[in-house]
């Protein structure tokens, strides 16, 4: 059993831990919803937490699309997908080396050849898929805002972006969406609000929420 010493903290959104009793280990394999992942709490991002919010994003999911996933880690978002769209192709990006060797190691682990792991800043990577997204995920909150340009650049009209933010509980949409219509606009894009929700409770006042627009134009 291990007990945090620390909040997600740094550009890798990792955790401290200390070990409590059992097996002195921060590597486990984490099952859901009929996918296998291979995680290591201290060197890379994942909470079980999400599991709900990862199934409902599935259901928007059509055969044939392409996914991309902005900030992988080790896969959740994308195995799913993947696993469940076997005509998708998904392509999974994260910066933090080691949540991309667990992402390929869970790609082998659920028997998935329709994902393609890369390395790299997601600002530097979508000068390598311009407009090719049909699905753009961006699971980084508190800092999506900054990637917001790079998103606009893999997207195309029709595309839907799920975008992640903390926000307090006096501005629960409001300015993530602006910041989203500005980089749209910036783009030579406008957008369609699909759908607003709470994820859940991050602190007091504060919620992990998803805003879902559609690129038009």
């Amino acid at each position: 059993m291990l007990s945090a010493l620390s909040p997600v903290e740094g550009e890798f959104r990792t955790r401290r831990f200390t070990f409590v009793k059992g097996e002195n280990t921060t590597q486990t394999v984490h099952r859901e919803y009929g996918c296998k992942y291979a995680i290591d709490m201290e060197k890379a991002y994942f909470t079980p937490r999400l599991a709900t919010e990862r199934s409902r994003v599935l259901e928007q999911v059509k055969d044939g699309e392409v996914i991309v996933d902005m900030f992988a880690g080790v896969g959740p978002f994308s195995i799913l997908i993947a696993k469940n769209r076997p005509s998708c192709r998904v392509v999974a990006i994260d910066k933090n080396p080691e949540a991309v060797k667990f992402l390929r190691h869970n790609i082998e682990l659920n028997a998935v050849n329709n994902v393609e792991a890369v390395e790299g800043d997601a600002k530097e990577e979508a000068q390598r898929h311009i407009g090719i997204a049909d699905h753009i995920l961006m699971n980084l909150p508190h800092t999506a805002q900054e990637f917001l340009d790079a998103a606009m650049i893999i997207a195309k009209p029709e595309t839907v972006i799920h975008y992640y933010d903390i926000t307090p509980e006096s501005d629960l949409y409001s300015s993530s969406l602006s910041h989203i219509e500005a980089a749209a606009s910036k783009a030579g894009f406008a957008t369609e609000l699909l759908a607003t929700r709470i994820v859940r409770s991050y602190s007091p006042h504060q919620f992990n929420v998803c805003i879902e627009v559609r690129i038009t134009g």
